[in-house]
């Protein structure tokens, strides 16, 4: 709608302050001449006049159009708006918006869509926040939002200020059930063996019953009655180290708006407490120092180290408690307590006597079952009192040829080593090391044996194998220690070391053929690390039991590999060579999925401090009212501001001419001459002045 508006206005032809400034010396004067006796009318006028000309003065004719209110409507479009009719009842509720607002004058929809995410859920603030600064504040009228309610950030929204009503038409089933499992308390990490407690509760509003729980824990399933709307701790205990999935899940209920809830995955990696090691050196000689500092550095580490100095057989004077601060406990430590050490390092040992045979088979019954043994040989090793001439050759994946090999040489990676964790990727270089035992691999083991490092004229340097449920370790020269020294240059010997001896542990990241799993941005990456990278064959099962087969492929320097999507939530097994992986995806039970029943709880704050309501379009769509009071809603009405702008879309100026408007000024001043001069009159005679500079009265004309 056009107004059309006339007013006056003002050009001053002087600047602003002097025209003040001649007003003010303009009102002197007329007082001045008051106070003389004079009757300054006409002077005044004159005056006036032009100062008026010189405020110049304007006639302004404007051309002012209307401008609209506008109603600004976020929509959901966020995943959980698919469910049931949700999106049918959210377009209906737009729909008449949109009809209503063209309907009435003066009102324009400014339209908004939120789109959330399965994992972050629907964060309306950030978009809210984008229309108002689009949007002019004097012309906002009101906010609606259209929404199931399922928002992530009610508290950022309830926090904005507005100066508008926030109305909210919630959409979807008000009486729908939707049974979840939420996670109330999880571990990120435990101890193995260890029992350890998840805490979780079954939420179903208005439905107190029980419910079979289904609890599984790398595959191991076990199924538990449960209360619903109870906060519950359940025990686990894990067996494993690394990664592992605790997956839990409730049946699904006839009615309810999703099963996708009706899960939740938590993952945990398994610690072990301390790793307790058993080092048993033969004799003291520097590179002992090495190994009792890089494993007293260890914080998790737990350290039993003997030193044989002096052998049965050998006689002197010397008195045993001058040899050691305690006695070698050899039953103890070889017998009743030898399953509690997660590692036996021997350290140039050798057969003096000291340990009988029966222990040493110990060692090979304790490897088998899972224990780890580490061997770095001395010269004696090449000696008939070599550890391979014992029970222990039965574990030894090297074997003594008699020789020692003293000239200098520089440990080099093999083949396998460059690829294998515990050596790829050392930096280099290597200084010189001057000892070593000559040995060749046993060829019943050499199925089972890898040789990572290798020295004078090639031959095997630190060999690895693989024992029965344990794992084995063999470093055919005593001299590591002059890396330590920085002898040379020196070398990675802290590194190496420390992956050697997490290697023995199982590590799963130090784990040579592997199959790795990872998931990030709905996209699962397979990885199949291995000693001989080829393309190989992967099964993929999907949560619902669908089975797929891929193609890892490789270059022949990186691991295979293969990505693809996925969005369906729950546990993904994937199989390759034999080895088999769990993967968790929760999309499903976190985010914008976690709670999929409408609800006013996360805008109410914000729809309560603006005045604005809180409808159910099922009950019927509300009309829009444009209102001028504080009172935004009504009975089957919302309410929003008007504001009543407008644009000036035409103006036109006109002044009078500053000489034309100067002619009534001289007119003026003309008159005021006569008058005063027709009231003085002719004199006649001497004028004699009184005091005051006043014609007294006796010479007044007569």
């Amino acid at each position: 709608m056009t107004a059309l508006l006339a007013r006056i206005g003002f050009s001053p032809l002087l600047p602003l302050w002097l025209l003040l400034l001649l007003a003010v010396i303009v009102i002197l004067v007329l007082v001045i001449l008051t106070w003389r006796g004079h009757t300054p009318l006409w002077r005044g006028l004159a005056m006036a006049l032009a100062l008026l000309v010189l405020a110049n003065p304007v006639f302004i004719e404007e051309r002012r159009q209307d401008l609209p209110d506008i109603l600004l409507v976020l929509i959901d479009d966020s995943p959980s708006m698919a469910i049931g009719k949700r999106r049918q009842q959210r377009d209906a509720a737009l729909q008449n918006l949109r009809r209503q607002s063209a309907e009435e004058n003066g009102l324009r929809l400014a339209e908004y869509r939120v789109r959330g995410s399965l994992r972050d859920g629907t964060a309306m603030a950030a978009t809210l926040r984008e229309a108002l600064s689009a949007i002019p504040a004097e012309r906002l009228g009101g906010v609606v939002v259209i929404s199931d309610g399922q928002v992530s950030d009610g508290v950022a929204m309830a926090r904005l200020a507005l100066k508008v009503p926030v109305h909210v038409l919630l959409v979807g089933d008000r009486s729908a059930r939707d049974p979840r499992i939420a996670i109330t308390r999880a571990p990120r990490f435990a101890i193995l063996g260890e029992e350890q407690k998840i805490g979780l509760r079954i939420e179903d509003e208005g439905h107190d019953r029980a419910v079979t729980l289904t609890l599984s824990l790398n595959g191991e399933k076990r199924r538990i009655a449960l209360p619903t709307n109870r906060d519950i701790s359940l025990p686990f205990r894990l067996k494993r180290a690394g990664g592992n999935i605790i997956s839990l899940s409730i049946p699904a209920t006839e009615g309810e708006l999703s099963t996708a809830n009706n899960r939740a995955l938590v993952t945990v990696n398994g610690v072990r407490d301390r790793l307790k090691v058993l080092l048993v050196s033969g004799l003291p000689y520097a590179g002992e120092r090495v190994w009792r500092n890089l494993l007293k550095a260890d914080p998790t580490v737990d350290l039993i180290h003997f030193t044989i100095l002096r052998p049965p057989q050998k006689q002197d004077t010397t008195p045993i408690r001058e040899l050691a601060l305690i006695a070698f406990p050899i039953r103890e430590l070889f017998e009743l307590k030898l399953d509690k050490f997660d590692l036996v390092i021997f350290d140039r040992y050798s057969r003096r006597g000291v340990l009988p045979q029966f222990y040493l088979a110990n060692i090979v019954r304790y490897v088998m079952d899972g224990g780890a043994l580490l061997d770095v040989a001395g010269p004696r090793f090449a000696s008939a009192l070599s550890l391979y001439n014992s029970p222990l050759a039965e574990l030894l994946p090297a074997r003594p040829t008699g020789m020692i090999l003293n000239r200098p040489f520089r440990p080099e990676p093999t083949r396998t080593g460059r690829r294998h964790p515990v050596t790829a990727g050392l930096p280099e270089p290597w200084g010189r090391w001057y000892r070593q035992a000559e040995a060749e691999i046993a060829p019943a083991m050499a199925g089972e044996t890898q040789t990572l490092l290798s020295g004078n004229g090639g031959r095997p340097l630190l060999v690895l194998r693989r024992a029965g449920k344990g794992r084995v370790a063999q470093l055919l020269s005593d001299q590591i220690w002059l890396w330590a020294r920085s002898h040379d240059g020196g070398g990675p010997h802290a590194l190496l070391l420390r992956r050697l001896i997490h290697w023995l542990m199982q590590e799963p990241a130090l784990e040579e053929e592997d199959l790795k799993l990872a998931i990030a941005n709905n996209r699962l990456t397979v990885t199949r690390p291995s000693l001989q990278p080829r393309d190989t064959a992967a099964v993929i099962e999907t949560p619902s039991g669908k089975r797929m087969n891929i193609t890892l492929k490789t270059d022949g320097k990186a691991p295979a590999a293969a990505t693809l999507p996925v969005d369906e939530p729950g546990v993904y097994r994937v199989s390759a060579d034999g080895l088999t992986r769990l993967i968790a995806h929760d999309a499903g039970t976190s985010g914008e999925m976690r709670n999929l029943k409408p609800t006013a709880a996360h805008l109410k704050a914000l729809a309560a401090r603006t005045g604005g309501a809180i409808l159910w379009p099922d009950d019927g769509q509300p009309r829009l009212r444009g209102m001028r009071s504080p009172r935004w809603q009504g009975a089957g009405w919302i309410g929003y501001r008007r504001n009543e702008q407008s644009r000036i879309s035409g103006l036109r100026r006109f002044a009078p001419a500053a000489p034309a408007m100067m002619l009534p000024v001289l007119l003026l001043l003309i008159l005021s001459w006569w008058r005063e001069a027709r009231d003085a009159g002719p004199v006649r005679g001497p004028v004699r002045q009184g005091s005051a500079g006043r014609r007294s009265p006796r010479n007044r004309p007569r």
